[in-house]
């Protein structure tokens, strides 16, 4: 018979979930605010992103330095908002910034303004500075010294359709001014290049630029106009890049409505 007493174990064995793991790894990341190289659940990586943002009982990750991402399974094992408004119902204290939205079966991050009211969605561009996404009018009769120029960092998306707002200047930048009668403009179109220097002038020019979004432009979108115009529209191979050049007495080359359809860029 062992009448020795019963020793206390030298180290308690602890069991823990997978998926409380995982949660403990997203709430250290939040409270730290600390960069991460990826985050895994339940051993399948979801994404590679610097940061976390916690959604209503879910999460989803937001890279701003690579602007979207997607893993193996589109709808991914965490749901995402499919708008901004989405997202603020699932977080009402949401702040305007980056939020990666489900976008026709697609993550991609995009700029929700106003959370703390009406809450729209914002296309944040990559590539800004040394003529990207600008638009520019041609010194002229009808313009400042320097004519117009108008320079994008973000541009109105519309998450359902692909569309995007041409005229919205919300995130631009500009300087210099054109008039036409008693209407002056001190913004100019994103992808609009026009003057109003003399018959087949085109010493307008812009640049519409989608290189680290996944998307890209749809074609036959552009067209010449105005009073002996002349321009031009070139794409990229694909369609990331759009340079395009326009003037006249007066004249433009721009999109013929005012929103521009985007597409995927592998379509």
């Amino acid at each position: 018979m062992n009448t020795q007493a019963p020793q206390p174990p030298s180290a308690a064995k602890t069991h823990q979930h997978p998926l409380e793991a995982d949660a403990l790894l997203l709430l250290a990341a939040v409270l730290a605010q600390a960069p991460l190289g990826c985050v895994t659940m339940s051993g399948m990586e979801v994404a590679r992103v610097p940061a976390v943002m916690v959604v209503g009982a879910g999460a989803t990750y937001q890279d701003p330095a690579a602007g979207w991402f997607e893993d193996e399974d589109p709808a991914g094992p965490i749901a995402a908002p499919s708008s901004c408004v989405e997202a603020k119902a699932a977080s009402p204290g949401g702040v305007d910034g980056e939020y990666v939205l489900s976008v026709r079966g697609h993550r991609v991050s995009v700029y929700c303004k106003g959370m703390s009211g009406t809450p729209t969605e914002y296309l944040t561009l990559q590539r800004t500075g040394d003529g990207a996404n600008t638009s520019h009018y041609g010194h002229g009769p009808n313009t400042a010294p320097e004519g117009l120029t108008t320079s994008y960092t973000k541009v109105r998306f519309h998450p359902d359709t692909l569309l995007v707002d041409v005229a919205d200047t919300t995130f631009a930048s500009s300087t210099g001014w054109n008039q036409f009668g008693k209407n002056r403009h001190d913004t100019w179109d994103w992808g609009n290049a026009g003057d109003c220097a003399a018959g087949h002038s085109e010493t307008g020019t812009a640049s519409i630029d989608l290189r680290g979004t996944p998307f890209a432009v749809g074609r036959g979108q552009f067209a010449t106009t105005g009073y002996i115009p002349a321009g031009s529209v070139h794409y990229s191979a694909d369609r990331q890049v759009v340079t395009l050049t326009g003037g006249g007495y007066c004249g433009q080359t721009a999109s013929t409505t005012d929103q521009l359809q985007l597409t995927w860029l592998d379509t």
